[in-house]
């Protein structure tokens, strides 16, 4: 079995730590003194570890590491031990080609620009506007992450069509210990890195695209996972609960973030229901920890998961305890319009500050992220 390494550090003077959890009935165990703090290694089976420290007597709580609070009220901390595994089979994916040849191109800002003319986007038809989409719009926005953020596109076991519309993902990902932020665009013609093609094209990526988000993660210490799940004529299901299962989960990520556009709020649904069905019976009923406590929590912009046949039992409770939704509304931005207990959708309702399906994303980015910095 695994060794899992407690360290604690108390914040003031202290002549005893112990830690007591569910791996040891909750029988105190003494830790190590060391200069870095009080230590200890544990021998524990695969699955979810809660435990609590015990100083001088009395029963504390570690703030900087993953918590829940149980049924009873106290706070506990969590350990998740994987299992042992042979590392997953991840390949990297070309970046799409970019087609320089097309009339418009992105200036600095970010705005969509005849070369020539030197005037913002003008529709002159489907096929134009398909091809500039596919051909340059598109491929610009990924390379973009690629080169800015470092979140590349990778295909993996279990996601049968990742060579054509691959998962884009941070660099040094299933390693990192710390935050993850999960992007899940909504339906339609868009890929990974687009919440809205129509605002690409006539306003700006500063709206319409996910580098907004990309770049504020990397600023705050998150990497990222960016779903796509679109295909030609329907949103694969499949596709985000594989990336949910083999590169989010699969990640030694510590706490998941999860923002989701439109359909994307499906996607959420379908996830929670079949982790449901996964982990019924995981956790020990008296515990009182949720299905996966690493999913800290899910903003939802626009979502039109209201009714969804995967939302009831516990899956619907646990969205309740995680998610907020930003939908469209002219009150400020973040302004409370439906509490939880009075919400048709399962979870608190809040104001995007917006009108327009596509711009809530933007429109409610610092609201939240800064919901997302009170879990921390």
């Amino acid at each position: 079995m695994p060794h899992v390494t407690f360290s604690y550090v108390h914040p003031t003077p202290c002549t005893s730590v112990c830690i007591g959890g569910m791996f040891n009935q909750w029988e105190p165990e003494k830790m190590t003194p060391t200069e870095a703090g009080w230590t200890l290694s544990v021998e524990l089976e695969e699955g979810l570890h809660p435990y609590k420290y015990h100083v001088d007597g009395e029963w504390v709580h570690d703030p900087t590491m993953p918590s829940y609070t149980d049924t009873e009220g106290p706070i506990n901390n969590y350990v998740r031990v994987l299992p042992d595994s042979p590392p997953l089979d991840l390949t990297p994916v070309p970046l799409p080609p970019l087609d320089d040849t097309l009339p418009y191109g992105y200036e600095e800002d970010g705005v969509l620009t005849h070369r020539v003319k030197r005037h913002g986007f003008q529709f002159s038809g489907d096929r134009d506007y398909q091809t500039l989409n596919e051909g340059y719009v598109m491929p610009y926005i990924q390379r973009r992450m690629a080169e800015m953020y470092q979140v590349v596109p990778l295909c993996f076991p279990g996601d049968t069509m990742s060579t054509l519309r691959p998962a884009y993902v941070s660099e040094g990902l299933m390693g990192h210990r710390g935050r993850v932020l999960v992007l899940i665009p909504g339906s339609g013609l868009v890929e990974a890195g687009i919440w809205g093609r129509a605002l690409c094209c006539n306003d700006s990526l500063q709206t319409g695209s996910m580098l907004p988000y990309l770049a504020q993660a990397e600023r705050e210490g998150y990497k990222v996972v960016v779903m796509n799940p679109n295909r030609r004529h329907r949103y694969d299901l499949d596709h985000t609960l594989a990336v949910w299962r083999h590169l989010v989960l699969g990640s030694a990520a510590s706490e998941i973030y999860v923002v989701a556009h439109s359909y994307g709020g499906i996607a959420v649904a379908h996830i929670l229901s079949e982790t449901v069905k996964e982990r019924e019976g995981d956790a020990p009923a008296e515990s009182g920890m949720c299905v996966n406590p690493r999913l800290t929590a899910v903003a939802l912009t626009d979502s039109v998961h209201g009714g969804s046949r995967y939302l009831h039992g516990a899956a619907l409770e646990w969205l309740g305890e995680v998610a907020v939704q930003y939908r469209t509304s002219p009150n400020p931005v973040d302004t409370l319009e439906c509490a939880l207990g009075d919400s048709m959708e399962g979870c608190e309702v809040r104001s995007a500050g917006v009108m327009d399906h596509a711009s809530t994303n933007e429109a409610a980015r610092e609201a939240i992220f800064n919901r997302f910095r009170q879990k921390w």
